[in-house]
Order: structure tokens, then sequence, then C-alpha cells
């Protein structure tokens, strides 16, 4: 049986939308980054090789800081081919998009609760 308050969009906190499109961000900013630096391996060193190649290593950083953080040796990860660093980094970029999107969520919904009751409180 389904539970209809779980499955409509519309009836989410904002918060929760937040959530949910930080994770989503997340994993598919990452996996695109992973992707379009295989892919441009192939063109040799051009522009767009170099911008999807910095694009992988911004995609990169917070997993390495954390690594770097728990103590943790960084092996780094190859942005040719998939291996379990980059498991990791889709891992923490959706984790950390997420925080962040419920953050952000939050924040509208409080925003939209408090000049929505100063609205009415004038009629």
């Amino acid at each position: 049986m389904e539970n209809p308050g779980l499955l409509n969009w519309r009836g989410w906190s904002s918060a929760r939308k937040g959530l949910a499109a930080g994770a989503l961000a997340g994993a598919l900013v990452t996996a695109s980054a992973q992707g379009l630096a295989m892919l441009s391996a192939r063109w040799g060193e051009n522009f767009y090789a170099a911008m999807f190649g910095g694009l992988w290593l911004v995609t990169m950083i917070p997993t390495c800081l954390i690594y770097h953080g728990l103590g943790w040796v960084w092996k780094g990860s190859s942005a040719f081919q998939i291996t379990p660093v980059f498991w990791a980094m889709v891992t923490t970029n959706s984790f950390l998009l997420a925080v962040l999107g419920s953050a952000l969520g939050s924040l509208v919904g409080f925003i939209k609760k408090r000049f929505g009751q100063e609205k009415g409180s004038h009629v």
C-alpha cells in the first residue's frame, strides 16, 4: 500500500524538497564531471579537456579534505576510470549538497512563513 503523503511532492516541506534536490544534484554533478573527464581524455589537450578536468578536480576537493581530516592516506582518484574513491566522491558530494539544500529549503520555508504571516495580519 502506498503512502500518498510520502509520494506527493506538493505535500513535502521546503527542507525535504531541498534535501532531495541537493542529494540528486550532488550525485549528478559528480557523475557528470567524471564522465566528461573520461570523455575528454580522448580529445587530447585542449580548452574543453582542461575545463572538464578542472570541474572533476572541484568535485574531488570535499572528499580529499575529509580523507585528510580523518588522517587517511589520500591516494587520489583516477579521472579515467571508475574507482571506489569515485563512489566516495559521489556519496560525499551528495551528502554535502543535501545538507546545503535542506538548509536553504528551511530558510525559504521560514521566510515564506514569516512574510506570509505578516502579510496576512495586515488585512
